[in-house]
């Protein structure tokens, strides 16, 4: 039997229903029409939200994991420490890339509910966005707009948007940058079939591919499963 189209697009492989944006990000209908509102209520009060990622297909995330792996891109320890790839075990090796990069076919960015997010007005002449702890913490450079988010966020005024990777929750280092549209996500979340991504990830050319079969059950119980919504939309 083979895998609905839906579920295909969870895992990021097709992609129905999205939006693309001004900005030539794709975004799920619903969480585009979410995101403007955010926006223009973040405008009233003299922020410019921007999209740094949205939607990331299937083939993207896997260059991104297998340049990683193979020591093309740099491989953060969870304090933000440069590591040396190819120092590693090839399972060591598969861990340290997911404390901050999702494994292709888990990534929420698939889902076109989630995006990556920064402030134009306090962006310096000539500065490159990197999405680092440093820019969002309350002294750095995005750290007023996370500050307004924060409050949004807390009285529910944030057109259903929360931020899934946060402090005390799973394996991944806490991305503030990261907020997710609710609605859409329970969509998404729904559709998740590990035994789907198993099957896809035999059929890829990915790096690490005996350690993340080996170890795929603990890896969905670190990264993927502790994010999905059970209940009310945390803050």
């Amino acid at each position: 039997m083979f895998p609905s189209l839906e579920a295909l697009a969870v895992c990021g492989v097709e992609t129905p229903g999205l939006v693309e944006l001004g900005s030539g990000y794709k975004l799920a209908e619903a969480t585009a029409e979410a995101w403007l509102r955010l926006q223009a209520k973040a405008r009233d009060v003299g922020f410019a939200l921007q999209i740094e990622s949205a939607h990331r297909p299937f083939d993207r995330q896997l260059s991104i994991w297998n340049r990683k792996a193979r020591g093309e891109l740099r491989l953060l320890d969870p304090q933000g420490r440069d590591l040396d790839a190819l120092s590693l075990s090839p399972t060591e090796r598969m861990w340290a890339i997911l404390h901050w990069s999702a494994l292709p076919g888990t990534s929420r960015h698939h889902w076109g509910s989630d995006l990556d997010i920064s402030d134009a007005n306090a962006i310096p002449p000539g500065y490159e966005v990197e999405l680092t702890s440093e820019e969002v913490a309350p002294n750095g450079i995005f750290g007023p707009l996370h500050a307004w988010l924060d409050e949004q966020i807390a009285t529910s005024q944030a057109a259903d948007f929360f931020r899934p990777f946060r402090p005390g929750c799973g394996s991944i280092q806490p991305e503030r940058w990261h907020l997710s549209h609710a609605p859409s996500a329970r969509k998404a979340q729904q559709l998740f079939s590990p035994q789907i991504l198993r099957t896809l990830l035999r059929e890829q050319q990915i790096e690490l591919l005996h350690p993340i079969l080996e170890h795929l059950d603990e890896i969905l119980d670190h990264t993927v499963y502790p994010y999905f919504l059970t209940g009310s939309v945390p803050l």
